[in-house]
């Protein structure tokens, strides 16, 4: 239960942020842009995390990623796909 609620509140956290106009660093990949997005791999790497929107611990990490993000901002590209979609 304390994962699902740590899960639940990270995610708001990141919701209320990008609600407020702050632009995540982190890329949302789909099947339409990953390709085009991602590339051949020659360019600047990535690290992707596939996830799932009801794995609680997935959703804990959303805080993680987003730093992640941050701190590599420029040298590599971080993203997301949802494996639900």
């Amino acid at each position: 239960m304390a994962s699902f609620l740590f899960a639940a509140i990270a995610f708001c956290l990141v919701a209320a942020r990008q609600a407020a106009g702050e632009a995540s660093a982190v890329v949302v990949l789909t099947s339409a842009d990953c390709e085009a997005k991602v590339g051949d791999g020659k360019g600047q790497p990535w690290v992707i995390k596939f996830y799932a929107p009801w794995c609680h611990h997935c959703m804990a990490l959303v805080p993680v990623w987003e730093q992640l993000a941050e701190k590599y901002k420029g040298k590599v590209s971080v993203g997301t796909v949802d494996c639900i979609k």
